[in-house]
């Protein structure tokens, strides 16, 4: 039966990573993103089922959650995981403000930005200001009585030529005079494609007001996502978890597989062997039983086994839920090979305390006058009446 055990064990072990492709995904709502290798939900699965750094949650709204350690939980918004591209909102829906108090460090998260940083400046204008309306207002970081207008610095410190509608002079830098001042500087990573010549496209700073684009480099699943393949941990490398297609592309896990099977199946027939050996061993020990020769101690010409007044004169006891026998030994009957199991009666021979159940000792000492066992007679056996 242990041999039987293993094969099973093997057998399932072989067919994991088909079984983590389909038990490791999952969703906090119907239209949320589906999580998958490498993200895990915790909670919702077990953490061989993603990478270190790449767990997610679900909130009481049954929103996708990533916990940055240093400010906090942002909105998953989309997974790309052919480009390995996360998009990422602010609960708020203004996330340029968690640029401005320096809540957006990444570390130790496994991402970068996807767009490289750039240097803006933030002036608080009054809504009569004109000297900025050519820049971008920041609607969740202004009302009716300001408004904020982010502008790349290098138009500030430079003077860097840009396109400007007609009858609008080139912006400067707003004099002490103006009617804005100037909150911080900050680097914010945004899509710089319109910086030059011209300033920053609106539509971008809205945007950027609502969701931020992460990127991973590891682990390299692209290959199995452009294969419209399963990825996932495949073996343990000298290094760590290596990762592959999960369906057979990769090699070792294909061979590591055949081995499994194989080597299960060597398992199992070596364990049908042995249990057909052991039942017949059993079944030649009941055999032998059954053609014992009668003692040579019994008088010459005398054939048969006790009376019955003789059997039911031998001790019977009744085993409890513990099945604690009278003496040490075997728990199973010599005659019939079955356990002896709680609630059932045996019967013990005089002297010798061999023990049997009792209708099987019982039907043998009408036959036989001996031990199943030892062959000799109980104390006393030889004058007992014998039936012919």
């Amino acid at each position: 039966m242990a041999c039987l055990e293993i094969f099973t064990f093997l057998f399932f072990f072989s067919f994991l990573p088909h079984l983590a492709s389909t038990t490791c995904r999952g969703k906090c709502s119907s239209d949320g993103p589906t999580v998958r290798f490498p993200f895990w939900l915790r909670d919702h699965h077990s953490s061989h089922c993603g990478w270190l750094g790449f767990n997610l949650s679900c909130n009481n709204q049954k929103q996708t959650i990533l916990t940055f350690p240093s400010s906090g939980d942002f909105i998953v918004d989309n997974i790309n995981y052919l480009d390995q591209i996360l998009t990422i909102k602010d609960p708020n829906n203004c996330l340029i403000k968690r640029f401005l108090d320096d809540e957006m460090d990444l570390l130790p998260l496994p991402f970068s930005y996807l767009h490289d940083f750039a240097n803006y400046t933030f002036f608080n204008c009054s809504p009569k200001a004109k000297q900025l309306d050519w820049y971008p207002t920041l609607s969740c970081l202004s009302s009716d009585n300001y408004k904020v207008t982010a502008v790349p610095t290098t138009h500030l410190l430079h003077a860097v030529p840009v396109t400007t509608p007609p009858s609008t002079s080139s912006p400067q830098a707003p004099s002490p005079s103006d009617p804005c001042s100037v909150i911080s500087t900050d680097m914010i990573p945004i899509e710089q494609k319109n910086y030059h010549p011209e300033p920053s496209n609106p539509s971008e700073w809205e945007d950027i007001n609502f969701r931020v684009q992460l990127r991973w480099d590891e682990p390299d699943c692209r290959f199995c996502e452009s294969a419209n393949k399963a990825c996932g941990i495949v073996q343990m490398g000298i290094q760590g978890p290596e990762v592959g297609c999960q369906n057979g592309s990769s090699r070792a896990a294909k061979i590591a597989t055949v081995i499994g099977v194989v080597m299960s199946g060597i398992l199992w027939l070596v364990g049908l062997a042995l249990r057909l050996t052991r039942n017949d061993s059993r079944e030649q020990s009941t055999a032998e039983l059954s053609i014992l020769p009668i003692d040579e101690q019994l008088p010459v010409g005398v054939m048969g086994g006790l009376d019955h007044a003789t059997i039911d004169s031998y001790p019977k006891t009744q085993l409890g839920e513990s099945r604690e026998l009278p003496y040490s030994g075997d728990n199973t009957c010599p005659i019939c090979l079955g356990e002896y199991q709680a609630k059932e009666t045996i019967r013990t021979i005089p002297e010798c305390n061999h023990y049997f159940h009792a209708n099987c000792v019982d039907k043998w000492l009408t036959r036989n006058p001996t031990c199943p066992l030892c062959r000799n007679p109980p104390e006393g056996g030889r004058d007992k009446p014998l039936i012919n």
